[in-house]
């Protein structure tokens, strides 16, 4: 019996569905930010947008963008050579359709969002 539980798992294993990782480089528009460019390699994804010379850096995961946002730095300078009113954290949800992104941000430290934050493919 305990040979065919182990079994059943281990082929149950190798069918186990992943979210596939879809292809986000390229130009966004944001209504909120401006110019969003998004590069990607595997599951990390980089970005500028118009902003403030925003920048971000973050990870797709399960259908989403885990990001941290800076501004106000030279492009190329990380996450805390900005003030901490100048950086935090955000998400985007991929649309199924791969043609827009809608999420929230807040500032470095904080527990609650403070606003919406969405962008369409160009």
């Amino acid at each position: 019996m305990l040979q065919k539980i182990t079994i059943a798992i281990l082929f149950t294993g190798l069918f186990a569905c992943k979210t596939p990782v879809p292809n986000l480089t390229g130009a966004w528009e944001s209504p909120e930010w401006g110019s969003l460019y998004l590069k990607q390699s595997g599951n990390l994804i980089t970005g500028t947008y118009t902003h403030d010379q925003g920048q971000l850096s973050g990870t797709f995961q399960n259908g989403e963008i885990r990001f941290r946002w800076w501004e106000k730095v030279a492009v190329g300078q990380g996450y805390e050579s900005a003030s901490t009113s100048e950086r935090g954290d955000g998400y985007f949800r991929v649309a199924t359709d791969q043609k827009s992104l809608s999420g929230e941000w807040k500032y470095d430290g904080s527990t609650s969002w403070k606003g919406k934050w969405t962008a369409t493919r160009k």
